[in-house]
């Protein structure tokens, strides 16, 4: 059965169920019983409406971030100046970053650090 067959299905049982407790029932409970109920049904469809905009939203997020990501991932071997580049599996997600370079390229290091010592007369000396 379909969502629309049960909600009328429910619908009708909860018309029934009604008419039937306003029978055997006291009236104060049977209008504590129904108020309950009505909130329950409101809390339920606000929620449900709340899960559908944040689930809707969210799915957004997550597309507008893959492509961030898959933005990133193209622009890896750019970035590190061919040194890594991105492995991807057959639907495009990412597994891994490689390494390009051999061990036999050469890497240029620097290391070039200045100093500046100071004696006791430069300390006496400062403002």
């Amino acid at each position: 059965m379909s969502l629309r067959a049960w909600m009328w299905v429910l619908a009708v049982s909860g018309l029934c169920l009604t008419f039937l407790a306003s029978r055997l029932l006291p009236y104060d409970v049977y209008l504590a019983l129904v108020g309950v109920l009505v909130g329950a049904v409101t809390s339920g469809a606000i929620s449900w409406y709340i899960y559908q905009r944040s689930s809707d939203e969210l799915r957004k997020e997550a597309e507008a971030l893959r492509k961030l990501h898959n933005a990133t991932l193209n622009a890896l071997p750019v970035i590190t100046d061919g040194k890594y580049k991105a492995i991807l599996d057959e639907q495009g997600y990412f597994l891994r970053a490689e390494n390009t370079r051999s061990p036999a390229d050469s890497i240029a290091v620097n290391d070039a650090i200045q100093t500046k010592l100071e004696t006791d007369k430069d300390r006496a000396s400062e403002p």
